[in-house]
Parts: structure tokens; sequence; C-alpha cells
């Protein structure tokens, strides 16, 4: 059970390109106010304070969080923050809401959640795809077994080294495969209405420049591929090289695309995709645009409102985090991780 709140009144933490996504939701939310942004540097907290029109700033999270006026926290720290920060709002009764991971460490997520659910407070994801048209589509078509089953869903990208600079040891491969990737793999669980049973992968650290091992470049990754079995027998296939120069645009290169035994859905976008049947018979799928990280602030929001649980809570948090954590293990040691 959920406490339901009247009127919504929000603190963001963390003030970089995530925040000013969750500022244009809340502010889209009726009868909403976003009542203060924190970050540790106060002065980028001030600025996009002024923005969009925040009255206070800070960069003490503990002091804000405190404010009896408050009662719903966006977290758009790095994710290896949210379990402390996200623990400090749910012990003061306040509704989280976790920019894509909800942590690295399985026990302080597992801490976050139990605090949550004795202060009758909820946790919820910021997983977009959830929201956006053409992946409720492909869960309908896949659903009514349109494509055949089982499925393979593929997702490449590259990009440069994260901040333009080579690998910075451990945070580099969490931020790839365990961060980066969180939202797909919440999106297949979504998409198969199964869960992961099996990880197996395979990663190597090519943006650092320094002649380590392969088992030592393995143990950081910024590039690989990993292979994610579900209970329903399809399959998410994720391949991420991030190591390109800094010039080069983060997502110049990204492709995702859908097979089954009886057809394929390509060029997959966030209002369109493309099925393709057997017989290479083409229809395109066009969705009026939309912001999907808006709709889901708003549909937060709301069920927040009545008491209900988030639609993509902190347990689907959780079972992202099994799968990073997985795939990572599964890069480091070589081996093929079970469920």
């Amino acid at each position: 059970m959920i406490t339901p709140v009247s009127r919504v009144r929000t603190c963001i933490i963390g003030a970089g390109a995530s925040a000013r996504k969750h500022l244009i939701g809340w502010q889209a939310v009726n009868d909403a106010q976003v009542v203060a942004l924190v970050d540790v540097d106060e002065s980028r907290a001030a600025a996009l304070a002024q923005e969009f029109g925040i009255g206070a700033v800070g960069a003490d999270y503990h002091a804000v969080i405190a404010r009896p006026d408050i009662n719903i926290v966006s977290l758009c720290t790095p994710s290896a923050l949210h379990g402390a920060i996200g623990l400090d709002a749910v012990s003061r009764h306040k509704h989280v809401l976790c920019e894509r991971g909800i942590t690295h460490a399985p026990d302080e997520c597992d801490t976050l959640l139990e605090a949550a659910r004795s202060n009758r407070v909820a946790v919820g994801m910021m997983f977009p795809r959830r929201y956006q048209p053409s992946f409720a589509r492909i869960r309908e078509m896949l659903g009514a077994a349109a494509l055949g089953r089982p499925a393979i869903y593929r997702v490449h990208c590259a990009m440069p080294a994260f901040n333009g600079t080579p690998a910075r040891g451990e945070s580099q491969g969490m931020d790839v495969f365990l961060d980066l990737f969180a939202d797909h793999y919440d999106l297949w669980t979504w998409l198969f209405r199964s869960e992961a049973t099996r990880v197996t992968a395979r990663g190597f650290n090519w943006a650092d420049p320094r002649p380590d091992s392969r088992a030592e470049r393995a143990a950081t990754p910024d590039t690989g591929v990993a292979l994610i079995e579900f209970g329903s027998g399809d399959l998410g296939v994720v391949s991420a090289f991030c190591g390109m120069a800094p010039v080069f645009e983060p997502f110049q290169v990204h492709e995702e695309e859908l097979i089954g035994p009886q057809g394929m859905i390509s060029e997959i976008q966030a209002t369109q995709f493309t099925h393709r049947d057997q017989l290479g018979k083409a229809q395109e799928y066009v969705f009026p645009p939309q912001s999907a990280y808006t709709a889901a602030i708003q549909d937060f929001a709301n069920r927040i409102r009545r008491g209900e649980p988030p639609r993509a809570t902190g347990e689907d948090g959780k079972r992202a985090l099994r799968v990073g954590l997985a795939v990572c293990e599964s890069m480091e040691t070589g081996a093929t991780i079970d469920f």
C-alpha cells in the first residue's frame, strides 16, 4: 500500500542532462511544482534553476530532502549514488523516481526497496521506452504472435568513450553495460513478458591505450557483446563499441531490430518502425511524436496521487540490475551466468 499525495511537490537531485528532461516532465504535470534543485556543483544547479524558474537550489541533498513540503524526489545523479540518496528519501516518507539504474549494489537495492515498503512510499524507475508508442505496438504484436516466437531483439551502438576520455577504470564498464543498457534489459523483460534466466557476455576495453592483458581489459569493458536468454525462449542481444574518437557524435550508430520465425521489425525508433513478413512484404508504422519522459513522469505522478504503484517499479529496476551485473560478471570471468 502506497500513501497517496494530494499536491505534488518535487525536488530534483542532480543537474545534468537527465535533470532537464525531468524538469520538463514535472512542469507538464497538472498542479505540480518543482520546488528545489540540488547538485554538488551548486553553480550548475543555479543555472538550470534560473532557466526553469526553480526557487531553491543547494549542494546538500540531505537538507533539501528533509523539507516537509517535498513529497517526491527525482534522482538524476549517477546510478551508483541512487541507493544512499534514495534510502534517505524513502526514510523521510518521500516517493522516489530513479533515472535509469536503481543502484549498483544488490544489497543496497534490497535495503532501499524494503525501506520504501515499510514507509509506504513508492520507488519508480525512469524506463521511458515503456511509454514510447512504437514499443507498445511491438509488445502487442509479440503478444498476438504476429512475429512468431521465440524472437531475437538485437541492439547495436557505437559512441565515444564517456566524457571523451579513455576508460575510467571500474566505473567505465558499469556505465556501459550496467547503466547504459538498463532500459533495454527492462524493455526485453516487458516485451517478452518473461524474466532473464541466463547471460553470456564477452567484453574488452578498446578505449584504454594501456597494453593490458585481455583478461584485465575485460574487467572494465567499454566494448562487448552480451546474450540474454529469457524463460520464454526469446533472446536479447547487445553489441556496443564505446571507443570512438571524441569528435564522433554519440548515437550516430544505433541500430535495433526484432526477428521472429514469421517476420521481422527493423528501423525501430520511438515513433516508427518497419514490419516485414516472411515474404518480405513491408508495412511502415508511424506514431504521433511525444516525450516519453514527460509521459512517464505524468503517469508516475497520477499513480502516486491515487496511491497506486508505478508502472515501472523498483522491483523492475532490481531485475534490470541483476541482468546488468550478470553481463559484467560474465565479461570478467568468461562464465555463463544462470539465475
